[in-house]
């Protein structure tokens, strides 16, 4: 795969090179027509010869700057829609993957386990959320040791949070990223809030009065927060009518 950056820098250069060329040419003629002046001692027209020269690259310069300037944005801009649409088609291939499909499935089973107990009035799910009951679920696999299983429930999450630097970064559009997975950010991170604040508090124990502890899943938090005010902007269609 090409380097988009390395593809830009290289169109620079041979932009810069034929400018610069231009520019010696215009200045080769201007000298040796101002010589040839000098040698005829013509020197009102040397001088005037001088003045011809800079005034024809002052009129070529800027032009040629001005077209170099449009070309290289054009080009700019087509090489960032090639690496979004590499960076967007890794994406897609990470959360089609068998881990991330994994642990989406094995989130959204708790949900429905918590609505099953909850029609059947159990004890346990009384006065509890849903988020409340997957995430005492996902953080007691942790803190009982059973780190292989928490793994393939909160992949999901780690996701998430990698996603979030690289929309928080300017990576990637963060508008494109709520109209692909927008509404699967505010219902996965959703249930994992309580998860997260438990997690906090865990390390509050060690770490007390580290403002540190707040970085703990803050980039999923940040896609979140910001997936829940895009909600209305979300891209949607009508089904279009059959027959």
């Amino acid at each position: 795969m090409t380097d988009p950056v390395k593809e830009l820098k290289n169109f620079l250069i041979g932009l810069l090179v034929l400018f610069s060329i231009v520019l010696a040419i215009l200045w080769i003629i201007a000298v040796v027509y101002l010589f040839v002046q000098i040698l005829h001692n013509n020197f009102p027209n040397a001088r005037d010869a001088l003045e011809l020269g800079f005034f024809l690259v002052n009129i070529v310069v800027l032009p040629l700057g001005l077209v170099a300037l449009v070309i290289a944005r054009g080009h700019a801009r087509e090489l960032e829609n090639t690496r979004q649409g590499s960076v967007y088609m890794t994406i897609v291939d990470k959360w089609n993957s068998t881990a991330l499909v994994n642990s989406r499935a094995k989130i959204l089973n708790l949900y429905y386990e918590y609505n099953q107990k909850k029609q059947e009035n159990l004890s346990e799910v009384v006065n509890v959320t849903d988020a409340e009951y997957i995430s005492a679920f996902v953080y007691n696999l942790g803190k009982n040791n059973k780190l292989l299983e928490h793994r393939e429930y909160v992949n999901i999450l780690y996701f998430f949070e990698d996603l979030g630097i690289l929309s928080r970064k300017g990576y990637i559009r963060t508008d494109d990223v709520y109209n692909f997975m927008g509404e699967n950010i505010t219902v996965l991170v959703g249930f994992l809030i309580p998860y997260i604040g438990m997690e906090r508090n865990r390390e509050s124990v060690t770490r007390p009065r580290d403002p540190d502890i707040l970085a703990l899943y803050a980039n999923a938090l940040h896609l979140y927060n910001g997936a829940k005010a895009y909600a209305p902007q979300f891209h949607r269609e009508e089904l279009p009518k059959l027959g």
